[in-house]
């Protein structure tokens, strides 16, 4: 997926989320979250659907444009919902500390190994075994 493409679907999906703000009283759900990203800034949602607002830049990535690649043939494009990402919570929080550190090519390439190998893992896994699985470790 091209960084054009991903810039285009990302400024689609913020369009539909001040669209979405728009139509309701308010800008946040009952539990003072915001619904709207900040400026610069979109958001996905993990597997068991928590949210992560991640920066624009972000996109320009190779290690989550082809997260985005993962989920699209998972879950195809969404057309009128949000991006959701085959992996879950824990997993993503640690991708996103890893991103912002902003590491070298190299670094995310190893990154994106570890990612594919763990989603991979997690498919061929019955439920009861995903719990074994080791932890990455971001130290690049």
């Amino acid at each position: 997926m091209n960084p054009k493409k991903l810039l285009k679907m990302a400024k689609k999906w913020q369009k539909v989320a001040a669209a979405q703000g728009r139509r309701s009283s308010r800008n946040s759900d009952d539990f003072g979250v915001s619904n709207i990203a900040n400026k610069g800034h979109f958001f996905v949602y993990t597997r068991e659907g928590k949210r992560f607002m991640v920066p624009l830049g972000y996109l320009e990535s190779t290690v989550f444009q082809e997260i985005l690649k993962i989920s699209e043939e998972e879950f195809g494009l969404p057309s009128h919902g949000p991006i959701t990402l085959p992996f879950d919570a824990v997993f993503m929080e640690y991708v996103v500390s890893c991103l912002g550190r902003r590491l070298s090519e190299d670094a995310e390439r190893e990154m994106f190994n570890s990612i594919l190998v763990n989603y991979r893992s997690n498919c061929t896994l019955i439920p009861d075994q995903q719990h074994m699985l080791q932890p990455l470790v971001c130290s690049f």
